[in-house]
């Protein structure tokens, strides 16, 4: 049975994988996290119902497929549409929030330089799979 509280972590950077999941769960060690490393990885696991996520942390910057064309794609998926994608990126471009939000993503944050930082900025936004 999949876990109830999933989230997908799309970013091509293992180290803020690795940061990113071990903020997540000392916040909440319910919660089951499942990477990949690319855009296209992502889907593949969305499409093949190897990950049923409750939310998706995507990274913009990646090689093969980046986060604005795989926003593209979810969205565009009446299946994969629904699940609410959290953009977090080294970018503060404010071009890049509004050009995710207008693809769909609900949030957008810019990944901080401390860890005591990052749980801050993730408190409200595991809101979205409680």
């Amino acid at each position: 049975m999949p876990a109830l509280k999933t989230i997908l972590i799309i970013d091509d950077d293992v180290d803020d994988q690795e940061i990113l999941i071990t903020a997540i769960q000392e916040l909440d060690e319910t919660i089951t996290c499942v990477t990949a490393l690319n855009g296209i990885e992502g889907l593949d696991k969305l499409k093949a119902k190897e990950v049923v996520p409750k939310l998706i942390f995507l990274d913009l910057n990646m090689p093969a497929m980046n986060g604005f064309q795989f926003l593209e794609h979810v969205k565009g998926n009446d299946e994969l549409s629904k699940i609410p994608v959290v953009v977090f990126s080294t970018s503060s471009n404010s071009s890049d929030v509004q050009q995710t939000k207008k693809l769909g993503a609900i949030d957008f944050f810019t990944k901080p330089a401390s860890f005591l930082k990052l749980k801050q900025l993730l408190i409200p936004r595991l809101e979205f799979i409680r």
